[in-house]
Protein backbone atom coordinates (compact mmCIF):
# COMPACT_ATOMS: atom_id res chain seq x y z
CA UNK A 1 0.00 0.00 0.00
CA UNK A 2 1.25 3.57 -0.53
CA UNK A 3 1.94 5.79 2.00
CA UNK A 4 -0.48 7.64 3.33
CA UNK A 5 -1.61 11.08 3.50
CA UNK A 6 -3.15 13.56 5.46
CA UNK A 7 -6.63 13.90 4.48
CA UNK A 8 -6.60 17.94 5.14
CA UNK A 9 -4.21 18.19 2.36
CA UNK A 10 -6.91 16.17 0.12
CA UNK A 11 -10.06 17.10 -1.72
CA UNK A 12 -13.37 14.43 -0.90
CA UNK A 13 -12.70 12.20 -3.61
CA UNK A 14 -9.31 11.74 -2.65
CA UNK A 15 -9.79 11.24 0.58
CA UNK A 16 -12.65 8.84 -0.06
CA UNK A 17 -10.42 6.97 -2.07
CA UNK A 18 -7.77 6.21 0.49
CA UNK A 19 -9.99 5.41 2.64
CA UNK A 20 -10.79 2.43 0.41
CA UNK A 21 -8.04 1.52 -0.26
CA UNK A 22 -7.49 1.38 3.87
CA UNK A 23 -10.52 -0.70 4.43
CA UNK A 24 -9.80 -3.31 1.14
CA UNK A 25 -6.06 -3.62 2.11
CA UNK A 26 -6.22 -3.86 5.68
CA UNK A 27 -8.64 -5.22 8.73
CA UNK A 28 -9.16 -1.93 9.52
CA UNK A 29 -12.99 -1.78 8.44
CA UNK A 30 -13.82 -5.40 10.19
CA UNK A 31 -11.48 -5.97 13.28
CA UNK A 32 -12.56 -3.13 15.97
CA UNK A 33 -9.63 -3.53 17.86
CA UNK A 34 -7.55 -1.40 15.49
CA UNK A 35 -9.77 1.25 17.11
CA UNK A 36 -9.27 0.42 20.82
CA UNK A 37 -6.37 1.22 23.31
CA UNK A 38 -4.52 -1.32 24.33
CA UNK A 39 -6.30 -1.72 27.88
CA UNK A 40 -9.24 -2.80 26.43
CA UNK A 41 -8.13 -5.93 23.91
CA UNK A 42 -8.94 -8.88 25.42
CA UNK A 43 -4.80 -10.25 25.13
CA UNK A 44 -2.90 -7.90 26.94
CA UNK A 45 1.00 -7.57 27.19
CA UNK A 46 2.32 -5.75 30.70
CA UNK A 47 5.57 -5.14 30.62
CA UNK A 48 7.19 -3.17 33.39
CA UNK A 49 10.85 -1.21 33.51
CA UNK A 50 12.53 -0.26 36.86
CA UNK A 51 15.71 0.70 35.84
CA UNK A 52 17.27 -2.89 36.40
CA UNK A 53 18.15 -4.73 33.80
CA UNK A 54 15.28 -7.17 33.70
CA UNK A 55 11.83 -6.97 32.91
CA UNK A 56 8.98 -7.75 34.13
CA UNK A 57 6.61 -9.85 31.52
CA UNK A 58 3.28 -11.00 31.85
CA UNK A 59 0.46 -11.52 30.16
CA UNK A 60 -3.53 -11.14 30.94
CA UNK A 61 -6.40 -12.29 29.33
CA UNK A 62 -9.51 -10.72 29.85
CA UNK A 63 -12.07 -13.41 28.30
CA UNK A 64 -10.10 -16.23 30.15
CA UNK A 65 -9.70 -13.90 33.50
CA UNK A 66 -6.20 -15.48 33.71
CA UNK A 67 -2.26 -14.24 34.30
CA UNK A 68 0.47 -15.94 32.89
CA UNK A 69 4.04 -15.52 32.30
CA UNK A 70 5.10 -13.38 29.38
CA UNK A 71 8.38 -13.75 27.34
CA UNK A 72 11.52 -12.80 28.78
CA UNK A 73 13.04 -9.97 28.07
CA UNK A 74 16.08 -7.80 29.64
CA UNK A 75 16.53 -4.02 28.79
CA UNK A 76 18.84 -4.22 25.49
CA UNK A 77 16.55 -6.81 23.91
CA UNK A 78 13.73 -3.45 23.65
CA UNK A 79 16.35 -1.76 21.03
CA UNK A 80 16.39 -5.66 18.85
CA UNK A 81 13.57 -5.93 16.31
CA UNK A 82 14.75 -9.67 16.03
CA UNK A 83 13.84 -10.17 19.75
CA UNK A 84 11.00 -7.97 19.96
CA UNK A 85 9.74 -10.13 17.00
CA UNK A 86 10.64 -13.34 18.36
CA UNK A 87 8.83 -11.97 21.92
CA UNK A 88 5.55 -11.82 20.11
CA UNK A 89 5.72 -14.93 17.73
CA UNK A 90 6.15 -16.49 21.12
CA UNK A 91 3.68 -15.34 22.75
CA UNK A 92 1.23 -15.12 19.88
CA UNK A 93 1.61 -18.96 19.13
CA UNK A 94 0.36 -19.28 23.47
CA UNK A 95 -2.58 -17.59 21.91
CA UNK A 96 -3.81 -18.75 18.50
CA UNK A 97 -7.18 -17.58 18.65
CA UNK A 98 -6.25 -13.73 19.98
CA UNK A 99 -7.71 -11.10 17.40
CA UNK A 100 -5.10 -8.27 18.51
CA UNK A 101 -2.38 -8.04 21.28
CA UNK A 102 -2.70 -4.43 23.89
CA UNK A 103 1.33 -4.15 24.71
CA UNK A 104 0.99 -2.04 27.82
CA UNK A 105 4.32 -0.41 29.16
CA UNK A 106 4.30 0.14 33.16
CA UNK A 107 7.46 2.86 33.11
CA UNK A 108 9.10 2.64 36.49
CA UNK A 109 12.73 4.26 35.92
CA UNK A 110 11.47 7.87 35.53
CA UNK A 111 8.67 10.25 37.47
CA UNK A 112 8.64 13.62 37.12
CA UNK A 113 6.41 16.14 38.95
CA UNK A 114 5.12 19.78 38.19
CA UNK A 115 2.84 21.89 39.48
CA UNK A 116 0.98 24.57 37.08
CA UNK A 117 1.52 28.00 37.04
CA UNK A 118 -1.63 29.46 36.89
CA UNK A 119 -4.48 29.36 39.36
CA UNK A 120 -6.56 26.60 37.79
CA UNK A 121 -9.97 25.44 39.76
CA UNK A 122 -12.02 24.39 37.05
CA UNK A 123 -12.65 20.67 36.36
CA UNK A 124 -15.01 21.19 33.55
CA UNK A 125 -11.55 22.00 31.54
CA UNK A 126 -9.81 19.70 32.91
CA UNK A 127 -10.09 17.70 29.56
CA UNK A 128 -9.33 20.94 27.25
CA UNK A 129 -6.09 21.77 29.71
CA UNK A 130 -4.60 18.20 29.33
CA UNK A 131 -5.15 18.88 25.63
CA UNK A 132 -3.24 22.34 25.64
CA UNK A 133 -0.31 20.14 27.94
CA UNK A 134 0.26 18.14 25.12
CA UNK A 135 0.40 20.00 22.92
CA UNK A 136 2.12 23.54 23.88
CA UNK A 137 3.00 22.57 27.63
CA UNK A 138 5.17 25.30 27.49
CA UNK A 139 1.90 27.59 28.26
CA UNK A 140 0.53 25.42 30.78
CA UNK A 141 3.86 25.07 33.55
CA UNK A 142 5.99 28.19 32.19
CA UNK A 143 9.65 25.71 31.59
CA UNK A 144 10.93 26.41 28.11
CA UNK A 145 12.31 22.46 28.89
CA UNK A 146 9.17 21.25 28.23
CA UNK A 147 9.61 20.34 24.42
CA UNK A 148 7.11 17.92 23.50
CA UNK A 149 8.86 16.26 20.81
CA UNK A 150 11.16 14.81 23.63
CA UNK A 151 9.17 14.52 26.68
CA UNK A 152 5.59 13.88 27.06
CA UNK A 153 3.07 15.71 30.02
CA UNK A 154 -0.32 14.91 31.04
CA UNK A 155 -2.32 16.35 34.23
CA UNK A 156 -2.83 14.56 36.91
CA UNK A 157 -6.29 15.69 38.62
CA UNK A 158 -6.03 16.41 42.96
CA UNK A 159 -8.94 16.36 43.78
CA UNK A 160 -8.65 16.89 47.79
CA UNK A 161 -5.91 20.12 46.77
CA UNK A 162 -6.90 22.66 49.49
CA UNK A 163 -5.93 25.62 47.29
CA UNK A 164 -5.90 26.21 43.94
CA UNK A 165 -4.64 24.12 41.56
CA UNK A 166 -6.64 21.12 41.56
CA UNK A 167 -4.09 19.26 39.68
CA UNK A 168 -0.58 18.52 38.95
CA UNK A 169 1.60 17.22 36.08
CA UNK A 170 3.55 14.32 35.54
CA UNK A 171 6.34 13.89 32.31
CA UNK A 172 7.59 10.65 31.09
CA UNK A 173 11.13 11.10 28.46
CA UNK A 174 10.19 9.49 25.27
CA UNK A 175 13.31 7.18 25.60
CA UNK A 176 11.18 4.10 24.96
CA UNK A 177 9.03 5.12 22.03
CA UNK A 178 11.04 3.29 19.67
CA UNK A 179 9.91 -0.17 21.07
CA UNK A 180 6.69 0.99 21.39
CA UNK A 181 6.73 2.05 17.69
CA UNK A 182 8.59 -1.31 16.57
CA UNK A 183 5.19 -3.48 17.73
CA UNK A 184 2.78 -0.82 16.14
CA UNK A 185 5.00 -1.60 13.02
CA UNK A 186 5.21 -5.12 13.46
CA UNK A 187 1.39 -5.28 13.75
CA UNK A 188 0.55 -2.68 10.50
CA UNK A 189 3.40 -5.53 8.54
CA UNK A 190 1.25 -8.23 9.29
CA UNK A 191 -2.08 -6.93 9.84
CA UNK A 192 -2.93 -7.52 12.44
CA UNK A 193 -3.47 -5.12 15.62
CA UNK A 194 -0.81 -4.59 18.10
CA UNK A 195 -2.06 -1.56 20.42
CA UNK A 196 0.75 -0.28 22.80
CA UNK A 197 0.05 2.29 25.39
CA UNK A 198 3.14 4.01 27.26
CA UNK A 199 1.74 4.33 30.95
CA UNK A 200 3.58 5.69 34.34
CA UNK A 201 3.90 3.03 36.55
CA UNK A 202 3.46 5.35 39.71
CA UNK A 203 -0.23 6.53 38.69
CA UNK A 204 -1.14 2.97 37.60
CA UNK A 205 -0.38 1.60 41.14
CA UNK A 206 -2.14 4.32 43.11
CA UNK A 207 -5.21 3.87 40.90
CA UNK A 208 -5.51 0.46 42.74
CA UNK A 209 -4.08 1.71 45.98
CA UNK A 210 -7.57 0.37 47.73
CA UNK A 211 -6.83 -3.00 47.12
CA UNK A 212 -3.66 -2.81 49.56
CA UNK A 213 -4.14 0.15 52.09
CA UNK A 214 -7.51 1.32 54.02
CA UNK A 215 -8.70 4.20 53.27
CA UNK A 216 -11.77 3.71 55.24
CA UNK A 217 -9.93 4.73 58.69
CA UNK A 218 -10.59 8.31 58.92
CA UNK A 219 -6.97 9.45 58.70
CA UNK A 220 -4.93 11.51 56.55
CA UNK A 221 -2.15 9.55 54.98
CA UNK A 222 1.35 10.43 53.46
CA UNK A 223 2.27 7.50 50.63
CA UNK A 224 5.59 6.79 49.60
CA UNK A 225 6.15 4.92 46.56
CA UNK A 226 9.71 3.61 46.78
CA UNK A 227 11.40 2.96 43.59
CA UNK A 228 14.99 2.09 42.08
CA UNK A 229 16.04 5.92 41.42
CA UNK A 230 13.14 7.61 42.54
CA UNK A 231 10.00 7.77 45.15
CA UNK A 232 6.85 8.94 44.49
CA UNK A 233 4.85 10.96 47.44
CA UNK A 234 1.14 10.93 47.26
CA UNK A 235 -0.77 12.45 50.04
CA UNK A 236 -4.40 11.44 50.98
CA UNK A 237 -7.10 13.33 52.86
CA UNK A 238 -9.21 11.86 55.63
CA UNK A 239 -12.04 10.79 52.79
CA UNK A 240 -9.12 9.54 50.46
CA UNK A 241 -8.84 12.44 48.36
CA UNK A 242 -5.26 13.03 47.00
CA UNK A 243 -4.04 16.38 48.15
CA UNK A 244 -0.78 16.65 46.12
CA UNK A 245 1.45 14.00 44.09
CA UNK A 246 5.50 14.87 44.27
CA UNK A 247 8.11 13.07 42.59
CA UNK A 248 11.48 12.60 45.17
CA UNK A 249 14.40 11.77 42.90
CA UNK A 250 17.00 9.76 44.49
CA UNK A 251 20.02 11.00 43.32
CA UNK A 252 22.22 8.04 42.87
CA UNK A 253 21.35 7.03 46.63
CA UNK A 254 18.96 4.36 47.36
CA UNK A 255 16.57 6.69 49.20
CA UNK A 256 15.18 9.66 48.54
CA UNK A 257 17.33 12.31 50.57
CA UNK A 258 16.01 14.59 53.06
CA UNK A 259 12.64 12.48 52.72
CA UNK A 260 12.57 13.52 56.57
CA UNK A 261 12.19 17.17 56.51
CA UNK A 262 9.99 16.86 53.16
CA UNK A 263 7.30 15.07 54.84
CA UNK A 264 7.29 17.54 57.87
CA UNK A 265 6.91 20.07 55.52
CA UNK A 266 4.13 18.28 53.54
CA UNK A 267 2.37 17.79 57.15
CA UNK A 268 2.44 21.02 57.38
CA UNK A 269 1.67 23.11 54.36
CA UNK A 270 -1.89 20.62 54.40
CA UNK A 271 -2.26 20.94 58.04
CA UNK A 272 -2.51 17.33 58.32
CA UNK A 273 -3.51 16.24 61.92
CA UNK A 274 -1.88 12.58 63.10
CA UNK A 275 -1.32 11.39 59.48
CA UNK A 276 -0.20 8.30 58.80
CA UNK A 277 3.27 7.68 56.90
CA UNK A 278 2.69 4.40 54.64
CA UNK A 279 6.43 3.65 52.93
CA UNK A 280 5.42 1.00 50.17
CA UNK A 281 8.97 -0.70 48.84
CA UNK A 282 8.00 -1.26 44.76
CA UNK A 283 10.90 -3.03 44.23
CA UNK A 284 13.47 -5.47 46.13
CA UNK A 285 15.34 -2.71 48.04
CA UNK A 286 15.71 -2.83 51.59
CA UNK A 287 13.16 -0.08 53.19
CA UNK A 288 13.51 -1.03 56.91
CA UNK A 289 16.47 1.06 56.75
CA UNK A 290 14.64 4.13 56.18
CA UNK A 291 11.92 3.71 58.83
CA UNK A 292 14.80 3.72 61.18
CA UNK A 293 16.18 6.76 59.89
CA UNK A 294 12.78 8.50 59.70
CA UNK A 295 11.74 7.57 63.52
CA UNK A 296 15.20 9.62 63.98
CA UNK A 297 14.91 12.33 62.11
CA UNK A 298 11.62 13.36 61.78
CA UNK A 299 10.66 16.68 63.63
CA UNK A 300 7.59 16.74 64.71
CA UNK A 301 5.34 18.13 67.46
CA UNK A 302 3.13 14.79 67.84
CA UNK A 303 4.22 11.21 67.43
CA UNK A 304 3.16 10.08 63.73
CA UNK A 305 2.29 5.66 63.27
CA UNK A 306 4.90 4.79 60.24
CA UNK A 307 4.39 1.74 58.31
CA UNK A 308 5.32 -0.56 55.95
CA UNK A 309 3.22 -1.98 52.84
CA UNK A 310 4.76 -4.85 50.69
CA UNK A 311 2.12 -5.12 47.88
CA UNK A 312 2.03 -8.19 46.34
CA UNK A 313 0.31 -9.38 42.99
CA UNK A 314 1.52 -13.04 43.06
CA UNK A 315 -1.02 -14.06 45.40
CA UNK A 316 -4.12 -12.27 43.27
CA UNK A 317 -2.63 -13.42 40.03
CA UNK A 318 -1.07 -16.91 40.83
CA UNK A 319 1.56 -15.43 38.21
CA UNK A 320 5.36 -14.80 39.31
CA UNK A 321 6.05 -12.80 37.15
CA UNK A 322 3.31 -9.86 37.18
CA UNK A 323 3.77 -6.54 39.59
CA UNK A 324 1.19 -4.50 41.34
CA UNK A 325 1.06 -1.94 38.47
CA UNK A 326 -0.32 -4.16 35.98
CA UNK A 327 -3.91 -5.08 38.55
CA UNK A 328 -4.91 -2.01 36.58
CA UNK A 329 -6.11 -4.58 33.69
CA UNK A 330 -8.36 -5.84 36.52
CA UNK A 331 -11.14 -3.10 37.26
CA UNK A 332 -12.53 -4.96 40.65
CA UNK A 333 -8.95 -3.23 41.82
CA UNK A 334 -9.07 -0.16 41.55
CA UNK A 335 -11.72 0.78 44.72
CA UNK A 336 -14.00 3.88 42.19
CA UNK A 337 -16.36 3.55 44.40
CA UNK A 338 -14.32 5.29 47.75
CA UNK A 339 -13.58 8.79 46.66
CA UNK A 340 -13.55 11.10 43.38
CA UNK A 341 -9.78 10.61 43.21
CA UNK A 342 -9.94 6.67 42.61
CA UNK A 343 -13.37 7.43 40.03
CA UNK A 344 -11.48 10.00 38.19
CA UNK A 345 -8.00 7.87 38.43
CA UNK A 346 -9.83 4.47 37.37
CA UNK A 347 -13.00 5.05 35.99
CA UNK A 348 -12.48 7.90 33.95
CA UNK A 349 -8.76 6.92 32.84
CA UNK A 350 -6.39 9.67 34.36
CA UNK A 351 -4.55 6.90 35.26
CA UNK A 352 -4.41 5.22 31.76
CA UNK A 353 -3.64 8.11 29.82
CA UNK A 354 -0.62 7.15 27.29
CA UNK A 355 2.36 9.19 27.34
CA UNK A 356 4.31 7.28 24.33
CA UNK A 357 0.87 7.62 22.44
CA UNK A 358 1.18 7.47 18.15
CA UNK A 359 2.28 10.80 16.54
CA UNK A 360 -0.84 12.38 16.27
CA UNK A 361 0.61 13.47 12.15
CA UNK A 362 -0.04 9.42 11.35
CA UNK A 363 -3.40 8.75 13.27
CA UNK A 364 -5.00 11.47 11.52
CA UNK A 365 -4.64 10.06 8.35
CA UNK A 366 -6.00 6.86 9.57
CA UNK A 367 -10.14 6.64 8.91
CA UNK A 368 -11.91 6.32 12.01
CA UNK A 369 -14.53 2.81 12.87
CA UNK A 370 -17.28 5.27 12.12
CA UNK A 371 -15.50 6.11 8.82
CA UNK A 372 -15.18 2.92 7.65
CA UNK A 373 -18.52 1.24 8.70
CA UNK A 374 -20.22 4.34 6.95
CA UNK A 375 -17.81 3.73 3.81
CA UNK A 376 -18.93 -0.36 3.84
CA UNK A 377 -22.69 0.84 3.88
CA UNK A 378 -22.37 3.10 1.01
CA UNK A 379 -21.02 0.25 -0.95
CA UNK A 380 -24.09 -1.86 0.15
CA UNK A 381 -26.70 1.58 -0.72
CA UNK A 382 -24.89 1.43 -4.56
CA UNK A 383 -26.96 -0.63 -6.23
CA UNK A 384 -29.97 1.05 -4.34
CA UNK A 385 -28.45 4.41 -5.75
CA UNK A 386 -28.08 3.01 -9.09
CA UNK A 387 -31.77 2.18 -9.34
CA UNK A 388 -32.37 5.61 -8.32
CA UNK A 389 -30.56 6.92 -10.90
CA UNK A 390 -33.03 4.96 -13.41
CA UNK A 391 -35.38 6.33 -12.24
CA UNK A 392 -34.12 9.90 -12.58
CA UNK A 393 -33.31 9.41 -15.81
CA UNK A 394 -36.09 8.26 -17.05
CA UNK A 395 -38.15 10.87 -15.28
CA UNK A 396 -36.12 13.38 -17.29
CA UNK A 397 -36.37 12.04 -20.47
CA UNK A 398 -39.99 11.83 -19.94
CA UNK A 399 -39.94 15.89 -19.21
CA UNK A 400 -37.89 16.31 -21.82
CA UNK A 401 -40.31 14.59 -24.39
CA UNK A 402 -42.81 16.97 -22.83
CA UNK A 403 -40.39 20.19 -23.10
CA UNK A 404 -39.75 19.37 -26.70
CA UNK A 405 -43.95 19.87 -27.37
CA UNK A 406 -43.90 23.48 -26.14
CA UNK A 407 -43.99 26.64 -28.28
CA UNK A 408 -40.11 27.61 -26.83
CA UNK A 409 -38.96 24.58 -28.65
CA UNK A 410 -39.35 26.03 -32.28
CA UNK A 411 -36.78 28.85 -31.32
CA UNK A 412 -34.37 29.46 -34.49
CA UNK A 413 -31.43 29.71 -34.48
CA UNK A 414 -30.52 33.32 -34.30
CA UNK A 415 -32.76 33.62 -31.52
CA UNK A 416 -31.13 30.63 -29.15
CA UNK A 417 -27.69 32.25 -30.40
CA UNK A 418 -28.74 35.40 -28.98
CA UNK A 419 -29.60 34.03 -25.63
CA UNK A 420 -26.86 31.91 -25.33
CA UNK A 421 -24.11 34.92 -25.62
CA UNK A 422 -26.70 36.70 -23.11
CA UNK A 423 -26.18 33.59 -20.90
CA UNK A 424 -22.45 33.51 -21.18
CA UNK A 425 -22.03 37.36 -20.84
CA UNK A 426 -24.23 37.24 -17.23
CA UNK A 427 -21.94 34.07 -16.66
CA UNK A 428 -19.00 36.03 -16.67
CA UNK A 429 -20.22 39.03 -14.79
CA UNK A 430 -21.15 36.59 -11.86
CA UNK A 431 -17.70 34.86 -12.29
CA UNK A 432 -15.95 38.66 -11.87
CA UNK A 433 -18.61 39.41 -8.94
CA UNK A 434 -17.62 36.77 -6.69
CA UNK A 435 -14.26 37.09 -7.74
CA UNK A 436 -14.40 40.58 -6.41
CA UNK A 437 -16.90 39.76 -3.33
CA UNK A 438 -14.12 37.60 -2.52
CA UNK A 439 -10.90 40.00 -2.21
CA UNK A 440 -12.72 42.94 -0.86
CA UNK A 441 -14.65 40.53 2.16
CA UNK A 442 -14.07 42.39 5.45
CA UNK A 443 -11.10 40.57 6.91
CA UNK A 444 -9.08 43.46 8.34
CA UNK A 445 -10.09 46.54 9.70
CA UNK A 446 -8.55 49.05 12.27
CA UNK A 447 -11.58 50.35 14.51
CA UNK A 448 -12.46 46.10 15.08
CA UNK A 449 -8.69 45.95 16.28
CA UNK A 450 -9.38 48.66 19.34
CA UNK A 451 -12.58 46.65 19.86
CA UNK A 452 -10.48 43.66 20.63
CA UNK A 453 -8.45 45.42 23.05
CA UNK A 454 -11.04 47.08 24.51
CA UNK A 455 -12.49 44.00 24.93
CA UNK A 456 -9.58 42.37 26.20
CA UNK A 457 -8.76 44.98 28.91
CA UNK A 458 -11.69 46.89 29.94
CA UNK A 459 -11.42 50.04 32.12
CA UNK A 460 -10.13 49.65 35.64
CA UNK A 461 -8.72 45.83 34.41
CA UNK A 462 -5.09 47.29 36.28
CA UNK A 463 -3.48 46.64 32.85
CA UNK A 464 -1.41 49.63 30.83
CA UNK A 465 -0.97 48.59 27.19
CA UNK A 466 2.05 50.45 25.94
CA UNK A 467 2.21 48.96 22.39
CA UNK A 468 -0.14 47.09 19.95
CA UNK A 469 1.56 45.55 16.59
CA UNK A 470 -0.78 43.95 14.38
CA UNK A 471 0.32 41.79 11.09
CA UNK A 472 -1.39 39.55 8.88
CA UNK A 473 0.03 36.89 6.65
CA UNK A 474 -1.28 34.65 3.79
CA UNK A 475 -0.58 31.14 3.83
CA UNK A 476 0.59 30.58 -0.14
CA UNK A 477 1.93 27.15 0.17
CA UNK A 478 -0.72 25.16 -0.33
CA UNK A 479 -2.17 23.68 -3.71
CA UNK A 480 -5.59 24.41 -3.47
CA UNK A 481 -7.48 27.06 -5.20
CA UNK A 482 -7.61 29.67 -2.25
CA UNK A 483 -5.15 30.26 0.60
CA UNK A 484 -5.93 30.62 4.18
CA UNK A 485 -4.69 33.11 6.03
CA UNK A 486 -3.40 34.41 10.57
CA UNK A 487 -3.53 38.10 11.60
CA UNK A 488 -1.87 38.22 14.92
CA UNK A 489 -1.53 41.25 17.50
CA UNK A 490 1.13 41.25 19.47
CA UNK A 491 0.65 43.97 23.28
CA UNK A 492 2.81 44.52 25.64
CA UNK A 493 2.34 46.63 28.41
CA UNK A 494 2.59 47.08 32.31
CA UNK A 495 0.04 44.97 35.00
CA UNK A 496 -0.72 45.11 38.78
CA UNK A 497 -1.21 42.56 40.96
CA UNK A 498 -5.28 43.25 40.64
CA UNK A 499 -4.85 42.07 36.90
CA UNK A 500 -3.27 38.83 37.14
CA UNK A 501 -6.43 36.92 36.95
CA UNK A 502 -7.70 38.89 33.77
CA UNK A 503 -4.34 37.59 32.16
CA UNK A 504 -4.33 34.04 33.50
CA UNK A 505 -8.02 34.40 31.88
CA UNK A 506 -6.95 35.30 28.38
CA UNK A 507 -4.01 33.04 28.44
CA UNK A 508 -6.36 29.75 27.68
CA UNK A 509 -8.59 29.01 24.75
CA UNK A 510 -11.52 29.14 26.33
CA UNK A 511 -10.77 32.90 27.70
CA UNK A 512 -9.80 34.36 24.56
CA UNK A 513 -12.53 32.56 22.31
CA UNK A 514 -15.01 33.85 25.27
CA UNK A 515 -13.30 37.81 23.60
CA UNK A 516 -13.88 36.78 20.33
CA UNK A 517 -17.41 35.94 20.60
CA UNK A 518 -18.43 38.55 22.41
CA UNK A 519 -17.11 41.16 19.74
CA UNK A 520 -18.60 38.69 16.98
CA UNK A 521 -21.97 39.33 18.74
CA UNK A 522 -21.64 43.08 19.35
CA UNK A 523 -20.45 43.59 15.72
CA UNK A 524 -21.48 41.13 13.24
CA UNK A 525 -17.99 41.21 11.92
CA UNK A 526 -17.89 37.31 10.56
CA UNK A 527 -13.92 37.30 11.30
CA UNK A 528 -14.18 37.03 14.81
CA UNK A 529 -16.41 34.60 14.70
CA UNK A 530 -14.27 31.47 16.69
CA UNK A 531 -16.61 28.96 16.31
CA UNK A 532 -16.34 27.17 12.42
CA UNK A 533 -14.00 24.66 12.60
CA UNK A 534 -11.75 26.27 9.54
CA UNK A 535 -10.41 28.37 12.66
CA UNK A 536 -7.97 28.08 15.48
CA UNK A 537 -7.34 30.73 18.08
CA UNK A 538 -3.98 30.63 20.01
CA UNK A 539 -2.54 32.56 22.74
CA UNK A 540 0.41 33.03 24.66
CA UNK A 541 0.99 35.12 27.53
CA UNK A 542 4.89 36.10 28.92
CA UNK A 543 5.06 37.73 31.96
CA UNK A 544 8.41 39.62 33.73
CA UNK A 545 9.55 41.93 36.25
CA UNK A 546 8.92 45.45 35.75
CA UNK A 547 12.37 46.93 36.95
CA UNK A 548 10.53 50.26 37.46
CA UNK A 549 8.05 49.27 40.63
CA UNK A 550 8.32 51.49 43.58
CA UNK A 551 5.96 49.63 46.43
CA UNK A 552 6.11 52.67 48.13
CA UNK A 553 4.87 55.35 45.02
CA UNK A 554 1.69 56.62 45.20
CA UNK A 555 -1.25 55.04 43.43
CA UNK A 556 -2.73 56.87 40.40
CA UNK A 557 -6.30 56.36 38.70
CA UNK A 558 -4.42 55.38 36.11
CA UNK A 559 -1.36 53.40 37.03
CA UNK A 560 1.85 54.42 36.54
CA UNK A 561 5.10 52.35 35.34
CA UNK A 562 6.12 52.55 39.32
CA UNK A 563 2.47 51.06 40.43
CA UNK A 564 2.38 48.20 37.91
CA UNK A 565 4.99 45.09 39.53
CA UNK A 566 4.49 43.03 36.06
CA UNK A 567 5.58 43.37 32.21
CA UNK A 568 3.76 41.02 30.11
CA UNK A 569 3.64 40.64 26.53
CA UNK A 570 0.47 38.56 25.45
CA UNK A 571 0.29 37.68 21.28
CA UNK A 572 -2.86 36.10 19.62
CA UNK A 573 -2.90 34.52 16.55
CA UNK A 574 -6.02 33.48 14.19
CA UNK A 575 -5.42 30.94 11.72
CA UNK A 576 -7.68 30.59 8.96
CA UNK A 577 -7.53 27.45 6.97
CA UNK A 578 -7.92 27.29 2.82
CA UNK A 579 -11.35 25.98 3.07
CA UNK A 580 -12.92 28.85 5.39
CA UNK A 581 -15.69 31.02 3.97
CA UNK A 582 -13.34 34.00 4.23
CA UNK A 583 -10.25 32.14 3.19
CA UNK A 584 -8.49 34.49 -0.41
CA UNK A 585 -9.03 33.24 -3.65
CA UNK A 586 -5.65 32.83 -5.97
CA UNK A 587 -7.39 32.71 -9.03
CA UNK A 588 -6.67 35.51 -11.49
CA UNK A 589 -9.50 38.09 -12.51
CA UNK A 590 -12.27 35.97 -14.88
Amino acid sequence: MKPLENPENLNAFQTYRQACTIAAQTSRGSNKDWHRPAHEVDLQWHLRITGSPRVRSAVYSISDEKWTNGPKLNLPNLRSQDAIEAAVNDLLSTHPQAKSLGVILHIADEFATTEIFEDFRDWDALPELNEQLITNPNAVIGEDSAVAEETSWRVVPTPGAITPPICTTVAISHRYAEFLEILRQMGEARNFPILTEGLSAPLAFISVLPAFLDFTTGDSQLVVLHYLKFSALAIFSPTGEMIKLRALPHRGRPHPPNLSDTLATAIAANELVSPRIVLIPMTATEIEPLVTQLQATLDLEEEVMIDIVKPGAEAATHCEDTRPEMLIAQKEYQGVELSNTFRMLGQEGWAMQDFLSQPRSVTNMLPSWNDLKLLHTSKIAKPVLALVAIAVLSFALFRSIGAMSEPSWQHDEKTTASLQAQLVELGRANKTYQHWNNLLSNRSTGWTTMELIAQMFPANSGAVINEVEYTTRVDSSTKSKTSGFAREWEMTGLATEDSLALLQKLNSRSGIQDVFTTIYENTGVNSFDPSPETRQLLVVVERSENTQYDRNAPLAAVPKPENCPYRFTIRVTQQFSEKDPLAITKASQP
